[in-house]
Parts: structure tokens; sequence; C-alpha cells
């Protein structure tokens, strides 16, 4: 348990580090941003290309 105990104050002082410095916190919030974009990127293409092959399903008959 002692660890464990340990192991939670090492997160809280890390996440506080990260958080209440300045620099740090604005390489974390570019790197969020960054981040997101690149998941919304893929979300977004991944829908594209679902609905493209709905609709040359469609276009060309092939509704197998």
């Amino acid at each position: 348990m002692a660890d464990s105990v340990v192991s939670l104050e090492k997160v809280k002082a890390f996440w506080h580090s990260q958080v209440h410095d300045e620099e740090k916190w604005a390489l974390n919030a570019k790197l969020l941003r960054a981040g997101g974009l690149f998941a919304a990127s893929i979300f977004l293409m991944r829908s594209y290309v679902y609905n493209i092959n709905i609709i040359w399903e469609y276009a060309t008959g092939d509704n197998t």
C-alpha cells in the first residue's frame, strides 16, 4: 500500500510540474492540439472513405 501512495504522490508532483510551469504547459498544449488534429483527421478520412465506398457501390450497382 505504501508503494501506491508514493506512486500517487509522484504522479501528483509530475502533474503539478507540467501544468503550473508556463513553458511546459505551452509545449503540452501544442502537443495536445497536434494530437487532436491528427486523431480528427483520421476520423474524418475514415468517414470520407466509407462514404465514397457507399457511393461507388450505388453507382456501379455492386450492392453485395
